[in-house]
């Protein structure tokens, strides 16, 4: 017997039209291939896995994270140096005298230096000013560009610094200083901490220094201040 391929048998018409070898093999792929995900959907489920992958960083005491710079975007202000010519004779009176042991050698320092914290729109301007006194002229002389440095504690830990950042060039210079005449240097302090991030309410102390040759046997000045 003949074997008749399987199909439309001859004359007998099915209602569709036959399809092409290209049509059929198109369609095979077409079901083959699984459905795209949206997108969105798609964005989501990478972003997981990748979450995944990575380990989750440590929180810093800076409330950033860890293995990443405290202050990477904050840097202290720079200092505003000012100076304030002599008032009338005879106003101020501010020498000092200092020794190296009890009943040592005693060394007259005709300076006096302040610490001041006044409040602004911004937060405070931290201020230490070394002044002359009456009796002679003089100078204050530096080794670095470093004149002048300000800190706030609190409870006895350092919350914030102005040095921090600002590197201390070798250059020796002098501040002429006529009797009686200041020297003062600002920091506009936006009330943060050494992060850049703010400072909570209650009690600080502003601590001056001043790099001064002619005051290096002072000690710092400070002042008391509160952050409502």
């Amino acid at each position: 017997d003949q074997l008749v391929p399987a199909g439309p048998r001859p004359g007998v018409d099915t209602g569709r039209p036959a399809r092409s070898a290209a049509a059929l093999d198109s369609a095979a792929r077409a079901t083959s291939a699984p459905a795209p995900a949206s997108s969105g959907v798609a964005k989501a489920q990478a972003a997981r896995a990748q979450a995944a992958r990575s380990p989750r960083p440590a929180t810093s005491p800076y409330g950033g994270t860890e293995g990443q710079p405290p202050a990477s975007s904050y840097q202290t202000p720079a200092l505003r140096r000012t100076y304030s010519p002599p008032i009338p004779a005879g106003a101020r009176v501010c020498s000092a005298q200092v020794s190296d042991s009890p009943g040592g050698t005693h060394k007259r320092i005709d300076w006096c230096m302040t610490a001041a914290v006044t409040t602004t729109e911004a937060g405070h301007d931290l201020t230490v000013e070394v002044c002359r006194d009456q009796t002679t002229d003089s100078a204050l002389s530096f080794d670095t560009t470093r004149e002048a440095d300000l800190v706030i504690t609190r409870a006895g830990h350092e919350v914030w610094r102005w040095s921090v950042g600002h590197i201390a060039k070798p250059r020796t210079h002098a501040l002429q200083t006529p009797a009686g005449a200041c020297w003062s240097w600002t920091a506009p302090w936006t009330d943060v901490n050494g992060a850049g991030r703010p400072t909570p309410s209650g009690s600080y102390e502003l601590v001056g220094t001043s790099l001064a040759g002619e005051l290096a046997d002072l000690p710092d000045v400070s002042t008391t201040f509160t952050i409502a």
